[in-house]
C-alpha cells in the first residue's frame, strides 16, 4: 500500500480513536497516577534543589515530552504495520480461496 494513503487512513482513524471514552477514563483513573507522581517529584525537587529547582523541573518536562513523542511515533508505526498485516492476511485468504 502506498505510504501516502496509509497516512491518510491513519490520520482519519486517529480522530476517531483519540476521543476519550468513559471506559478509557475508568482505566486511567484506576491505573495511572502521573499527576500525583509529578506533584510528588516537584515537591521533592523544590525541597532538594533550591535555586536549581526550576532548571531541574524544566529538564524533567523536556524528558517527559521526549517520551511522549517517542511513544506516539511507535504507536503510529505499530498501528500502520498492523493495518498492513491485516490487509496481507485478507489478500492471502482471497488468494487461497481462488481456484
Amino acid at each position: 500500500m502506498e505510504k501516502g494513503m496509509l497516512n491518510v487512513i491513519f490520520e482519519a482513524r486517529l480522530e476517531d480513536i483519540a476521543h476519550t471514552t468513559e471506559m478509557d477514563k475508568e482505566f486511567l483513573h484506576a491505573n495511572c497516577h502521573s499527576t500525583e507522581i509529578y506533584d510528588e517529584l516537584e515537591a521533592i525537587i523544590n525541597k532538594s534543589c533550591g535555586k536549581e529547582a526550576d532548571s531541574v523541573l524544566h529538564t524533567l518536562d523536556d524528558f517527559i515530552e521526549d517520551l511522549n513523542v517517542e511513544s506516539g511515533y511507535f504507536n503510529e508505526k505499530y498501528y500502520k504495520q498492523g493495518f498492513i498485516d491485516g490487509l496481507n492476511v485478507i489478500k492471502l485468504i482471497f488468494q487461497k480461496g481462488s481456484p
